[in-house]
């Protein structure tokens, strides 16, 4: 039983500053995975009342502390060895943790905080890995998973959907592989939930990226909330994401979308911040989390049907929103990711551009005038930024979005996505970058200019040549960051991205600026024509294209295809 009353084991880790923090003989657990947040217990579940369990050899005073907006207190403290519990009165707000000064020496066994009220539902999760040519990270996954599962009890089932038909039951043993056609992160986790759902035995899909690092204790962390949560169909649970080469920074911990922008909450953050970390428990209001690691009721399948067939991007997004869940974010739930600058290649940005209008005609959060000045705005983008490359995965989004669902729903999505992928253009090596002659360790950054002067000369490639300074007219930037003004008076540019190691170069092209500026008005006035016919029909459809029937179907047809 006091498994289950178990709201978050407590992980020992020395020199571990999202574990424990020693100052002045004193251990304090006011960190990432130690400390627990109270306001995700105290909005969605009846717990009140907790008990700190502390096992060890030797003595030491442990103290129960809290953090607020008014700073720290101690709720509680008890003196003693071997096995120490200390009851409190869990508050409304803030993080609750534990702070021990050994007075011998003394080695800690384990310990954690335990609700002293019976949990009030059964939880089965059945954990989808949707993934695609990521052999070692998905075996290390399905490892880890089953290692906790057999040490905690909990009633946890993998299922693995390989889109990649490179995956064999040697390869994850204890989970369930399933192979899958390449419907994308789309297909392949609708899957996962199909299958969870059609078992008939779970309450719960947990989605995971395939290639997520994991402390498996945030596992047990999803399990122990959802017991005790009081509206269990109604609750999602989300994760920080935390970028893997800098271990303790919170990329994103759930995002809102407006129709027009999403913005990610707790962005870039640092964890060993005791601030950041009454932030996270504080923060309300997210739309959606991303599918790196997601937490579902099954019942939303009943309500909503499955996601849209997107393939990639924005499909997380479009669910989470239309799923109508109110998202959770229980302290010490997180995994870690590369960051996504990593990833990017030109081709997303027709996933990007198709996708967000689909989102928008089924949520209605937008109407046509945000496209339209999205399309200027993210257009005018590409233009200043001479990636004229990338405009053809623009207009090809908008266009196949006016095509209607029609077209959507018999798309081979594995063949386009290829067709995709193979018209890219190539990207060179720091080291081919250099036989160019640029050096890419030496970045630039252009000087602050008048914000009207560069909307008018439109960031300076209305004006003549000779106007820019010869010195700065080819530039070294990070195309991860590279505002406008980076560009203004440059006539070549070599775009590095520090992330994958690669990069390109771009050359300022006033043909290509005419040629792609009426290209955006034609499609412009196919928007203006269409928009509201064409979201019609896809409000018409989605009932379809997300429905069970129309999913089997798709796998049925697509068989072999990775």
């Amino acid at each position: 039983m006091e498994k289950n009353n178990c709201l978050a084991r407590l992980i020992w880790r020395e020199n571990d500053p999202l574990c424990v923090r020693a100052d002045e003989g004193v251990l304090s657990c006011d960190t990432y995975f130690n400390s627990l947040a109270c306001d995700p217990w105290t909005r969605f579940t009846d717990v009140r009342r907790v008990a700190a369990k502390v096992e060890m050899t030797g003595h030491a005073v442990l103290s129960v502390c809290h953090y607020s907006a008014e700073g720290e207190k101690v709720l509680s403290e008890k003196e003693g060895a071997g096995k120490v519990e200390i009851p409190f009165e869990l508050p409304a707000t803030g993080l609750v943790y534990l702070k021990v000064r050994a007075t011998e020496e003394t080695t800690f066994c384990g310990g954690g905080f335990y609700a002293l009220e019976e949990p009030k539902n059964d939880v089965s999760v059945a954990v989808a890995i949707c993934t695609y040519r990521r052999e070692e990270y998905v075996r290390r996954n399905v490892r880890a998973i089953e290692e906790y599962k057999a040490f905690s009890g909990e009633d946890l089932i993998v299922y693995v959907v390989d889109n990649g038909g490179t995956l064999t039951e040697g390869d994850v043993p204890g989970a369930n592989l399933i192979k899958n056609p390449n419907l994308g992160g789309s297909g392949g986790f609708c899957r996962g939930m199909v299958e969870a759902y059609k078992a008939g035995r779970f309450t719960h899909v947990l989605l995971m990226d395939d290639d997520v690092s994991f402390e498996s204790e945030s596992l047990g962390r999803i399990c122990s909330f959802l017991r005790y949560v009081k509206k269990p169909d109604k609750v999602g649970v989300g994760a920080s994401m935390i970028t893997e080469d800098r271990p303790t920074l919170q990329f994103e911990l759930g995002a809102t979308w407006d129709g027009d922008r999403l913005r990610g909450m707790g962005k870039e953050v640092d964890l060993t911040d005791v601030k950041t970390l009454f932030d996270n428990a504080t923060r309300t209001g997210a739309d959606y989390t991303a599918w790196w690691c997601c937490c579902m009721p099954l019942s939303v399948v009943d309500k909503v049907g499955m996601p849209m067939p997107m393939f990639i991007k924005n499909d997380d997004v479009e669910y989470g929103v239309r799923s109508g869940l109110t998202w959770a974010f229980p302290s010490g739930v997180g995994v870690w990711h590369t960051a996504f600058e990593s990833k990017y290649s030109p081709f997303l940005e027709y996933y990007i551009k198709r996708n967000e209008l689909i989102s928008n005609c089924l949520n209605r959060k937008r109407g046509l005038a945000c496209q339209f000045m999205k399309l200027v705005r993210s257009g005018s983008l590409q233009l200043v930024q001479q990636r004229y490359f990338v405009i053809p995965y623009m207009i090809k989004g908008y266009e196949d979005f006016l095509k209607g669902p029609e077209y959507l729903a018999k798309l081979d999505a594995a063949q386009k996505n290829k067709e995709l992928i193979a018209s890219q253009p190539k990207q060179l090596t720091k080291e081919e970058l250099k036989e160019k002659g640029y050096d890419v360790t030496k970045p630039t950054h252009g000087k602050k200019r008048n914000k009207l002067w560069q909307i008018v000369t439109l960031n300076g490639q209305l004006l003549p040549t000779f106007t820019y300074q010869k010195a700065e007219r080819r530039r070294v930037l990070d195309c991860n960051n590279c505002p406008p003004r980076d560009f203004f008076g440059a006539t070549e540019t070599a775009q590095f991205n520090y992330y994958s190691g690669k990069g390109f170069v771009t050359k300022q092209k006033r043909t290509e600026l005419i040629k792609w500026a009426f290209a955006f008005i034609e499609i412009g006035f196919k928007m203006l024509l269409r928009y509201y016919k064409v979201r019609r029909e896809y409000q018409k459809k989605a009932p379809i294209l997300t429905s069970l029937e129309y999913w089997e179907e798709k796998w049925r047809n697509n068989n072999g295809k990775n």
